[in-house]
């Protein structure tokens, strides 16, 4: 293992780094669209992350289509994918397929915690107000973009053999879309066209807005925390499928903009990185984690029939493990107290979920087949 590459000095320095391609589109954007009137600018940006790639582009009238923007939309460095990459991206898929109710429901308990917990990533959550103010729209925005890159069929086997992107897999256009929409919040926060009365973003201490160090620290929340997430609830995961699992996130991550200076190897080589990460920013005191976390909890509670508060805390607990107790209650300040000594003794003898889930296959032997019943016949319930 060649986990003695990751540094501070390293990291350091990836905090002052963000994303060139990007970043570049994202101020081409924003310069087309100086002195526009709101409505032509929303058009025109609706017009851009809802391009068909099969299809030509058409001009607009109001604003002109800025040929940089156009061919950011069209690159496709990131996707060329090898044989071992195509390989990784299915197994993935097939890993969601199989767990996804559990993945889905792991990513709001735990994956978004943790990014809450990261006092600096944070700010730029906070200074944008895209948490507090927009809770419904921040959370299934994330959700589904996760099912999209989650899809199968990331490429085309050819008659010869030979494989192709996928223009039509619905992953691709939301990876292009978050990686623009993440250098334009760069772009925002760099240029104060957000409301300063909330603070300035302090680059020198905060680092670059969604730095390259925020950003992998990112992906392996959808990663490394989920098999981990998983794992804590007593669901199997092999080795084999953890890694592959992490494999195909940092395939994705790649698209995001990730540099290659911060791809591990393997499974065990990225958790090194995360846990440095871990000691580097979660013991610094955080006033902001604390709030996103009743946004996200209280959204949980409103949108989700039958989970209250304590049984949702109870979740947490037991998608977290013991070992992320310290971060619960220190860094986002929630009551761990309040929660019930044992899950499956509440949702068997209070809940009766074993009579009303009606799921023939499914039972209640243990905490794994517990929380899917929950998970996929309540959480999901369209």
């Amino acid at each position: 293992m060649d986990s003695q590459k990751w540094s501070n000095a390293l990291l350091d320095e990836m905090r002052t780094q963000g994303d060139p391609k990007a970043d570049h589109a994202a101020e081409v954007l924003f310069d087309a669209v100086k002195g526009h009137d709101p409505k032509e600018i929303s058009a025109f940006i609706i017009k851009f992350v809802s391009q068909d790639f099969t299809k030509a582009w058409q001009n607009q009238n109001a604003i002109p289509d800025p040929p940089e923007l156009i061919a950011y939309f069209e690159d496709f460095e990131e996707f060329k994918f090898s044989l071992k990459d195509i390989e990784y991206l299915e197994k993935g898929s097939a890993i969601f397929e199989k767990h996804g109710p559990m993945i889905t429901f792991a990513l709001g308990v735990r994956s978004l915690l943790k990014q809450y917990a990261h006092t600096k990533a944070i700010e730029v959550l906070r200074l944008t107000t895209l948490l507090v103010k927009f809770v419904n729209r921040r959370i299934l925005e994330t959700m589904q973009f996760v099912l999209d890159v989650m899809g199968p069929d990331w490429v085309i086997k050819s008659d010869d053999g030979s494989f192709k992107l996928n223009l039509h897999h619905p992953g691709l256009m939301s990876v292009k879309k978050l990686r623009l929409v993440h250098a334009m919040i760069r772009y925002r926060l760099r240029n104060k066209m957000y409301d300063v009365s909330l603070g300035e973003y302090d680059i020198p201490t905060l680092g670059f807005p969604i730095n390259q160090e925020d950003m992998v620290f990112a992906i392996h929340t959808f990663s490394l925390e989920i098999i981990e997430g998983l794992r804590a609830m007593k669901i199997e995961v092999s080795d084999e499928d953890a890694e592959n699992y992490f494999q195909c996130w940092k395939i994705i991550g790649r698209g995001l903009g990730v540099s290659s200076r911060l791809e591990p190897t393997s499974y065990a080589d990225a958790m090194v990185l995360q846990n440095l990460i871990y000691q580097r920013h979660f013991t610094l005191p955080n006033n902001t984690g604390p709030v996103l976390s009743v946004s996200l909890m209280h959204w949980f509670v409103t949108a989700v029939p039958l989970l209250k508060e304590k049984l949702l805390i109870t979740f947490i607990r037991d998608f977290n493990g013991p070992a992320n107790y310290p971060i619960l209650t220190n860094n986002l300040k929630i009551d761990l107290g309040n929660t019930h000594p044992d899950l499956k003794a509440h949702l068997t003898n209070e809940l009766h979920f074993d009579e009303k889930q009606h799921r023939p296959g499914l039972t209640t032997t243990n905490k794994g087949d517990l929380h899917l019943i929950i998970s996929s016949s309540i959480l999901l319930k369209p």
